[in-house]
């Protein structure tokens, strides 16, 4: 991963296809979306960096599985970039709540 200023930016296929990866691709088109997009249209950034991220998710799948991915990897990638995407856009306090009502405890 490249360092600049003290940030780590994912630069492999691996790096990418990590929850980590895809919450700073969310956040870097989030901030292009709400400087370029018209004001009307401001509600809908959140959702076109969902449908973003999960297109930059699947190509990586795809060539990381030389064109060839399984259905079990297809799937994954979907909640990879679902999960990264919800983290952004919602952040971990609200996505730690959510997990906790949603896993019984032992």
């Amino acid at each position: 991963m490249e360092a600049i200023l003290d940030l780590e930016f994912p630069i492999t296929l691996a790096r990418v296809l990590t929850i980590p990866g895809l919450a700073i691709i969310a956040t870097v088109f989030i901030l292009w979306l709400n400087k370029y997009m018209p004001e009307r249209y401001k509600f809908f950034v959140n959702l076109l960096a969902l449908v973003l991220c999960e297109i930059i998710a699947f190509v990586a799948c795809f060539i990381v599985a030389q064109w060839h991915p399984t259905a079990e990897s297809l799937f994954l990638t979907f909640l990879l970039g679902l999960f990264a995407t919800t983290l952004q856009c919602f952040g971990y306090e609200m996505v730690k709540n959510l997990y906790r009502f949603g896993v019984p405890s032992e």
